[in-house]
């Protein structure tokens, strides 16, 4: 009997705790998961993984109870994935709330300026979460040398192998039941070798990106997606680097339901287009000089009403193209036309030829290659090249064809890359990659895939990729590979305004200059470092000092209404420094830093003029003097951090760049 009591006291305590854990964090099985369809369109987008906090973390919906120390679980784990993606979080992604998450929140709380500073994630603090920047890379000013005072060395050596990026797509994690739509750029110089180069980019979540190379030039039009609902996206944007995008245009406002290629033409941007349904959808032809404004110049003439459909656990894709190519002076478009897919060229876009079947050339058999419409089909070694998977089976199938309308089979069974379906299919380094995808036996691919002919397939090792998700666990994603990165940005030279030294008035002071610096971008002798230096952040230290009391205080600590101008332009602010003013030992001071509003250019060849000003009160004790230094400077990411940062001021006799000196003697 008393063995059957504490089993049913057991129970009853589990299910008591099951019911406290669900009020607390409503988890991503309790959410109605969106599975798109040519039916029915999305409109409860599943949350992104990059840039914002997922649904599970919701402030006023799904938390009910606060997370801070020894809570565990699904919401403590998702915090922590942010948290780590934005930089403050380094360890473990465990769902375990530890000293470690709890500092990483304190951080926050600081720098967001709350007032109540506790490690605790409440409300308050998850929408400061949302808010919060990345944590960007701070260079530290140091002195090297008295002659040329070199602060520290980032960045200098010159990108000159290619590299291969991809970014964007979908994922579905199985550990979590989730579909997620990504936002993140990861980039390799050898195809081993992985970095995540921005989190986020201005185009945000999407998938299923057209992908043009014009020259040095990257163009990324639009997606199936919109980040915020369940319309395509129509946004274009373009990139010298894969990472830093520049917003275009717009593409033509087609439905949901299409299938398209980005191709470039005759000095012209062609998108072509096939309905997956019927009813008369958005089908033809399209060309703009620029992106910015498009010209519709044919009607589609092909049905394409037959497709080929592909699912997960959690989504469905359907495709009826195989995409569109340029060889010689035409342009070709695979697609289904009565149930057939058939091959269409024109030399001018206006007027379409049937070219027939899509067909083994040696036999005239019928290729039954599966759609994949992400990306377009490559171009290697003079001919087209079509990387997928042979309709209802697991095996995979490459052909090739080096006049646009007779195909050949390269390989089918027996190629030795797993089968998938809307993977990354590029040019590197000489060989064909493929990466990630979705098929059949899985969700994902998880895979990367080289050859340099075809035929035999290479299973990549990959280094550099810790947690989920990584380059290759997506599908519907960009990618892209260039020879030639633009360079990193230029040198940062860095000088004080002279004879910036004043007194006090002897009254509370309202917007006084603590200090003026000059920032040049310029490229120096480095002449291979000529790219914008692009600043988030700027930290001050400021006087170290002890009255005649006996407490010891930085000037910092004082100052309010602080503000930074660059050119005379308020560009960021903060009402106090949150501290701590120093370290453990509290004979060290720690700098203090304010995050611009926005991140600010300046290109080679620019300078600019930064100010600090700040209210304080009339000082309390005799001899007050309030020194500011210039302590630090953050940038937005790698390619916009300065190669190196230098002065040729070496008077004055400090290790930083220094503002100004007042003094005051009552």
């Amino acid at each position: 009997m008393k063995k059957l009591t504490l089993v049913f006291v057991f129970l009853l305590v589990a299910w008591f705790g099951v019911q406290q854990a669900l009020a607390d964090i409503n988890t991503p099985q309790n959410v109605v998961p969106c599975v798109p369809t040519t039916i029915q369109p999305c409109t409860n987008l599943a949350p992104s993984l990059e840039g914002s906090l997922p649904e599970i973390l919701n402030p006023t919906v799904l938390i009910k109870k606060p997370l801070k120390l020894g809570a565990t679980g699904l919401a403590v784990k998702a915090l922590q994935q942010i948290l780590h993606d934005k930089g403050y979080l380094k360890g473990p992604i465990d769902g375990k709330f530890g000293l470690n998450t709890k500092n990483a929140i304190i951080e926050i709380q600081k720098l967001m300026g709350l007032k109540k500073i506790d490690g605790i994630v409440g409300p308050e603090t998850m929408i400061s979460i949302q808010k919060s920047e990345e944590k960007e890379e701070t260079i530290e000013i140091i002195s090297k040398k008295s002659s040329n005072k070199l602060f520290k060395d980032y960045a200098c050596k010159e990108s000159t192998e290619g590299k291969l990026s991809i970014w964007t797509g979908e994922t579905y994690d199985k550990a979590q039941e989730y579909l997620y739509r990504l936002s993140d750029v990861w980039s390799t110089t050898d195809g081993i070798n992985w970095e995540k180069e921005a989190n986020t980019t201005k185009m945000g979540e999407g998938s299923e990106r057209m992908i043009v190379k014009v020259k040095d030039t990257i163009y990324s039009f639009g997606g199936k997606y919109k980040p915020t609902g369940g319309e395509s996206d129509t946004a274009i944007y373009k990139s010298t680097d894969m990472v830093n995008w520049t917003y275009v245009g717009e593409t033509p406002n087609f439905s949901r339901y299409f299938d398209k290629s980005a191709i470039y033409f005759g000095g012209k941007f062609w998108i072509i287009s096939s309905e997956e349904t019927t009813g008369g959808g958005v089908m033809g032809i399209w060309n703009s000089s620029t992106g910015e404004k498009w010209t519709k110049v044919a009607d589609a003439p092909w049905d394409g009403l037959k497709k080929n459909s592909v699912s997960n656990e959690k989504s469905g894709y359907d495709s009826n193209s195989l995409g569109a190519y340029v060889i010689g002076n035409k342009m070709f478009y695979l697609v289904y036309d009565r149930g057939t897919m058939t091959i269409f060229s024109s030399s001018d876009g206006k007027k379409w030829t049937n070219e027939g079947a899509l067909v083994n050339s040696k036999d005239n058999s019928d290729f039954n290659i599966g759609t994949n419409t992400n990306p377009s089909p490559v171009v290697y070694n003079g001919k087209v090249w079509i990387m997928s998977t042979i309709v209802g089976t697991s095996d995979p199938i490459v052909i090739n064809t080096s006049n646009g309308k007779s195909w050949n089979l390269v390989s089918s069974s027996k190629t030795n890359f797993v089968p998938g379906y809307y993977s990354s299919d590029v040019v590197f380094k000489n060989k064909l990659w493929k990466i990630g995808g979705m098929n059949n036996a899985s969700s994902n691919d998880n895979t990367i895939y080289s050859s340099s002919d075809g035929i035999e397939w290479e299973k990549m090792e990959v280094k550099g990729v810790s947690g989920f998700p990584g380059p290759a666990d997506r599908y519907l994603a960009g990618a892209m590979s260039m020879e030639n990165i633009k360079t990193k940005a230029t040198d940062l030279k860095i000088e004080r305004e002279y004879n910036a030294t004043s007194f006090f008035t002897g009254n509370d002071e309202k917007g006084t200059t603590l200090g003026k610096w000059k920032l040049y971008a310029e490229s120096g002798k480095n002449t291979k470092n000529t790219g914008d230096i692009i600043i988030s952040t700027l930290s001050f230290l400021g006087t170290d000092y002890k009255s005649s009391l006996g407490n010891e205080f930085s000037t910092l600590e004082s100052l309010s209404n602080i503000k930074i101008y660059i050119n005379d332009v308020e560009v960021g602010s903060i009402s106090k420094f949150g501290g701590p003013f120093y370290d453990k030992s509290g004979k060290t001071a720690l700098p203090q830093t304010i995050i611009l509003d926005k991140p600010y250019t300046i290109k080679n060849g620019e300078n600019v003029w930064v100010k600090l000003t700040a209210d304080f009160p009339a000082p309390k004790f005799k001899n007050y003097e309030m020194r500011t230094w210039l302590a630090g400077v953050g940038f937005s990411n790698a390619y916009n951090t300065p190669c190196s940062v230098y002065t040729d001021d070496t008077s004055g006799g400090f290790d930083k760049s220094p503002g100004r000196t007042i003094y005051y003697n009552r």
